[in-house]
């Protein structure tokens, strides 16, 4: 046997491995998309291509013909084409079943994530609804708070937060607004105004035309004039100057 005959037989050999390593890295594929039967086509035409360039070598060389040597550099670049092609595909496969594999145990890890999540997300609401407070608390924050409106008179600071007032109370922010909300029925808001109504009731009262409406706005915890008499005429149905004059002339 010569050194062609030789070498044809291991690029035989060689063609048969690499037929049978790419079949068995199809395998895992369940499902047959239009994808895997285009490359099982371009599969099969290659190894009939390069089976009939092999029979016309082996032809060739028997009958001594002078496109041996051609058809042989031909069978021999076929080849190596062929191989490095499936070669760097067979690679791909592998990744690609490898991540397929893996994607049952990732969903697996989400949905326990989110239950962690939900499972968190539960305890936060019974805290929060561990905080709430009681009657007796209530009660105790609402003479408190009285004490700090009425003798105190935390509403003429005109840049109080319901923050600084939970701080003041000894509470968070949110029993803070529950205290209002729940126990007082009423809002921040609404009930650092209704003070304010009635100091500015108080100075207009008292002072006749010394001091100017806005001043007396100023002077009672609103930012300006304009807030002023909007909150006046919602709480008593007038403005502040026609009540001065109906105080002056009772």
């Amino acid at each position: 046997m010569d050194f062609h005959t030789q070498t044809e037989l291991m690029y035989i050999i060689y063609f048969g491995l690499m037929f049978s390593y790419v079949t068995c890295i199809w395998r895992p594929a369940t499902r047959t998309t239009e994808n895997s039967l285009k490359c099982s086509k371009l599969l099969i035409l290659t190894i009939t291509y390069l089976i009939a360039l092999n029979g016309s070598v082996a032809i060739s060389f028997l009958s001594q013909s002078s496109w041996t040597y051609p058809l042989w550099s031909l069978l021999n670049i076929s080849i190596c084409l062929y191989l490095m092609t499936f070669s760097f595909y067979a690679a791909y496969r592998i990744k690609q079943v490898s991540n397929q594999s893996l994607q049952p145990h990732l969903k697996h890890i989400d949905t326990e994530e989110l239950d962690t999540q939900g499972h968190n997300s539960k305890d936060l609401q019974a805290k929060q609804r561990a905080i709430q407070l009681s009657d007796s608390v209530a009660q105790d924050c609402i003479a408190t708070l009285h004490h700090l409106l009425q003798k105190e008179q935390l509403f003429l600071d005109n840049q109080l937060t319901l923050g600084q007032l939970a701080t003041r109370l000894s509470l968070t922010q949110h029993q803070a607004s529950e205290l209002l909300n729940e126990h007082m029925h009423t809002s921040f808001y609404n009930l650092l105004n209704e003070h304010r109504v009635k100091h500015a009731c108080q100075l207009l009262k008292h002072t006749t035309g010394k001091a100017s409406v806005t001043q007396i706005a100023l002077d009672s915890g609103f930012n300006n004039k304009s807030s002023f008499y909007n909150e006046f005429k919602k709480q008593l149905g007038t403005t502040p100057s026609k009540w001065r004059i109906t105080q002056q002339v009772s």
